[in-house]
């Protein structure tokens, strides 16, 4: 069976297209990267495998697909821009390039399909264009996913045309650009700057969802939407959006919708605009026609909170504005707010505790942003329980109630150590915490817990222990966090023994492959001295056992899950990314952040099975994550790995950087 398991994986996670590398390809890829892709057949997959800096100025003029190899992280130099024309019925990917001083372009055409642009970081200056641009110019609809980029664009300041750092739009006026804009940092400055745009110009339609990105400056819109033709019909769904002021002079607007003809939707829900000179703009010019419905989000501290004027169709309630110096166009709802929102800073628009925008939200104004994901703009979960009752949504970005904290083991002589926290002591049926031993607590070394911990209760207590029965050596540290998201945490029990593994029956996890999975082991009785990873097949998630020993009737596990974001993602060990029995994580998040707190469970994804207990560890400026026992990671070996950017914020001393008390 496991075998065949390997099989059916490893094949599900090759690339669909052909495939090459560059450099040190076959022929045509054994030269210039430009050569590789001139003479690539149309759909390849072509991997970049190398750090070094790329002197080249790309242009596919086929559908192509590049992307960084797993461990590598490809630069190109300043000027040179990478632009690919996907014509054809093949999914393209642009992913992993780093452009030091230049754009990156992506067209669509012809029959429909997707375009992936993601993971990229884009530096472009003196910008007159996008620094990421993708648009269609077929008939036929085109699905574009532009998430987890990092942008940095400074425009001119009279740029020959209207475009933000990221920019969608249509060039023919049939066919439609769906999709999506998620999970993206974009800075925008300058006078003309804008963040994020969707623009129709020509007819036809644009229905994008733009999901928790974070957005510094564009001081004419952080979420531009613009309608200039008369066919044109824009659906935005823009939501879990937080807008920020660029050092001390580019102020960002939150949303801007144009309509200077044509018709614009859209769903305005659960943003934060802090230092806004606009938080919601709406223009409306005769004859075109915009329909807003604006609800759940935190303005504060700027100029305009609303401008909405009459013409338009708002429907808005449930909002908090405050201290800004006028509105227009708006009265509050029954249920809006206009007090102190108690943010942590003018940089950091996250809730303080007691803040009266925690569970003040309508939460079925969600469901207004349709199938996007229901992630805020940490990359977390929305709704949460923050306490004894149900779990409720609050107003803005971010959503407030997980617990993250690291535990340090004090005692000696004992295979187990109590946890100490008043959001953990006495909640008995706790199944959303989850632990991951740290190595490096605090800058310190060691020591290694080389055993296959779990969790249990007592006492009014909980507590780390390890299956083996092996002493909790003096300093040993542990990640513990409490995921707040009770709709996504659960406890499974294996009530059939007889096999390495267990099915999951779980309503949002059933035939979700992508789905992050947190998994640790919750001792109600039975022990289970093995590592466990998770692994998904025939429409199922699974728990394994990774050294194939049968799981016995009994064992109980945590299990946490969401989609991915920015600070949920998995992780695959590579010849570039491993050293001895480590493997080097890369995210933005955690990148230089000593004191972040990295939660792992190890994936089958790739066929490979880690049959170690693992921990986390920093050295070097990077996270990585390590087998206890010293045996040597395996190439393929996968781990999910879940981060929180407000724990990181909060540890790295951000709360007050801008001066705000």
């Amino acid at each position: 069976m496991k075998n065949i398991l390997i099989l059916i994986m490893t094949v599900i996670s090759l690339p669909a297209a052909a495939f090459s590398f560059w450099p040190g390809g076959a022929a045509p890829c054994n030269t210039t990267l430009q050569a590789c892709i001139d003479g690539s057949p149309v759909g390849e997959y072509i991997e970049i495998r190398t750090n070094s800096t790329i002197n080249e100025n790309i242009f596919a003029n086929k559908a192509v697909s590049l992307v960084a190899a797993n461990g590598y992280k490809p630069k190109f130099s300043v000027g040179n821009n990478v632009q690919v024309y996907a014509n054809g019925a093949y999914t393209v990917r642009v992913k992993g390039l780093t452009l030091l001083g230049g754009s990156m372009q992506v067209v669509g055409a012809g029959a429909p399909h997707s375009i992936y642009v993601t993971h990229n970081d884009v530096t472009h200056t003196n910008a007159n264009v996008a620094s990421i641009r993708v648009y269609n110019t077929s008939y036929d609809d085109i699905h574009f996913d532009v998430s987890y980029n990092r942008v940095h664009t400074n425009f001119l300041n009279s740029p020959s045309d209207e475009f933000g750092a990221i920019s969608v739009y249509k060039t023919i006026g049939n066919g439609t650009a769906t999709g999506r804009v998620y999970g993206n940092t974009v800075t925008a400055v300058g006078i003309e700057s804008r963040g994020i745009m969707l623009n129709e110009r020509v007819g036809g339609g644009i229905d994008m969802n733009v999901i928790g990105n974070e957005i510094y400056g564009a001081t004419q819109g952080g979420v531009y939407v613009l309608s200039e033709h008369n066919n044109s019909d824009i659906h935005a769904k823009i939501g879990s959006n937080a807008f920020y002021r660029h050092d001390d002079f580019y102020f960002p607007s939150g949303v801007h919708l144009e309509a200077l003809d044509g018709d614009i939707e859209a769903e305005i829900v659960n943003n934060s605009m802090i230092e806004s000179r606009y938080g919601v703009d709406i223009i409306e010019v005769p004859g075109a026609m915009v329909d807003a419905y604006v609800y759940n989000n935190l303005v504060a501290y700027g100029i305009t909170g609303f401008y909405f004027p009459a013409a338009a169709t708002v429907t808005h309630d449930y909002n908090l504005v405050y201290d800004v110096t006028s509105n227009t166009g708006y009265t509050p709802g029954p249920n809006a707010l206009s007090i102190n929102p108690q943010i942590v800073g003018l940089q950091n628009a996250r809730l303080r505790p007691g803040s009266p925008a925690i569970d003040s939200a309508q939460s079925i104004a969600l469901l207004a942003l349709g199938g996007s994901p229901f992630i805020d703009a940490d990359g977390g979960i929305r709704m949460k329980k923050k306490g004894s009752g149900a779990a409720q949504l609050d107003i803005g970005a971010y959503e407030s109630g997980d617990v993250f904290y690291t535990h340090v083991n004090k005692g000696t002589g004992s295979y187990i150590s109590t946890l100490d926290h008043p959001d953990l002591n006495g909640d008995s049926g706790a199944d959303e915490i989850h632990i991951t031993s740290n190595w490096s607590h605090n800058g310190a070394v060691g020591p290694y817990n080389n055993d296959n911990e779990g969790i249990y209760y007592t006492g009014g207590k909980w507590r780390v222990f390890n299956e083996g029965l092996v002493d909790i050596e003096p300093n040993a540290a542990f990640n513990v966090a409490k995921f707040a998201a009770v709709s996504n945490t659960f406890e499974h029990e294996v009530t059939a023994a007889g096999n390495n593994y267990t099915n999951i029956n779980k309503s949002g996890l059933d035939g979700q492959s992508q789905r992050i999975l947190q998994v640790t082991q919750h001792w109600t009785g039975t022990y289970n001295d093995h590592p466990p990873g998770v692994w998904y097949g025939f429409g199922k998630w699974n728990i394994s056992n990774l050294d194939l020993v049968n799981i016995p009737n009994g064992a109980n596990y945590n299990v946490y899950f969401q989609e991915p974001s920015k600070s949920a993602w998995e992780h695959v060990a590579s010849a570039a990314n491993i050293v001895s029995n480590r493997t080097t994580l890369d995210n933005p998040i955690i990148n230089g952040v000593p004191c972040a707190q990295v939660h792992v469970t190890q994936s089958v994804s790739q066929g490979v099975y880690n049959a170690h207990p693992v921990g986390v560890y920093y050295s070097g400026g990077y996270w990585r994550v390590y087998n206890q026992d010293l045996a040597a990671m395996p190439v393929d070996a996968a781990f999910h790995v879940v981060v929180s950017p407000e724990q990181v914020a909060a540890c790295s001393d951000l709360i007050f950087k801008d001066g705000f008390d």
